[in-house]
């Protein structure tokens, strides 16, 4: 999916949508989203099982990737179309589409790494956060101890998640889950998104991406 030239009130109608068979052919010629999902229903109609490899364009920003993918989720299905798992070094399309129950530190089952990204301007600067579960004194109720550590690229990301996964097996515990909780501003570009996580995506392959906003009056996420 890449960027138009023209604009539109609708956010995706600014893109191109290319849908193209396995040899590169191109199966539709009309290129916006519509006319994709046309393509879509007549080869299910015609007893086909499509199965999709999705690609964003690097150059989308967060907002609209996940409007797309809101799209992909609903025809993912065993009546649509089954969409493969993604290229190395790409993002699976639910990845943006979290749900809000990972956002809950303390009743969450699993702890992973979050990661909190702000851009200003051209630097892109983030904070790797380290969370561990443990019970009160009394041992009645759960309580979170959270260790903040910034990071300015993708190899110091690495070097920290490599850093912490070496102290756990000297202490003889289990690693932790290869997941990773990301919150970014929706004006950050899919590219730059992976830029940044580029290095963490050979041991953390689970990304749970939820959009903020850093503007002066912030609207609450939409998910």
């Amino acid at each position: 999916m890449s960027r138009q030239a023209a604009a539109a009130g609708n956010p995706l109608a600014n893109y191109e949508f290319l849908l193209i068979d396995t040899t590169g052919k191109s199966i539709s010629e009309n290129r916006d989203l519509a006319a994709v999902l046309g393509e879509f229903d007549t080869l299910i109609k015609n007893g086909h099982d499509p199965y999709v490899a999705v690609r964003f364009d690097r150059a989308m920003p967060l907002t609209d990737v996940r409007k797309l993918c809101r799209i992909i989720g609903a025809i993912d299905s065993e009546s649509g179309i089954r969409v493969e798992p993604p290229a190395a070094g790409q993002l699976y399309y639910r990845a943006l589409l979290p749900s809000a129950e990972w956002k809950d530190r303390v009743n969450r089952t699993l702890q992973p790494w979050e990661l909190r990204l702000v851009q200003a301007g051209d630097k892109l600067s983030g904070t790797l956060t380290l969370v561990e579960s443990s019970l009160s004194d009394d041992g009645s109720e759960p309580k979170v101890k959270v260790t903040e550590f910034d990071v300015d690229s993708a190899r110091a990301i690495r070097k920290r998640l490599d850093a912490d996964a070496a102290r756990r097996r000297e202490a003889g515990r289990d690693p932790r889950p290869p997941i990773l909780l990301v919150f970014a501003d929706g004006d950050l570009t899919y590219g730059r998104l992976l830029d940044f996580l580029s290095r963490a995506l050979a041991t953390h392959n689970t990304i749970h991406v939820f959009l903020e906003s850093h503007h002066p009056n912030p609207v609450a996420e939409d998910l």
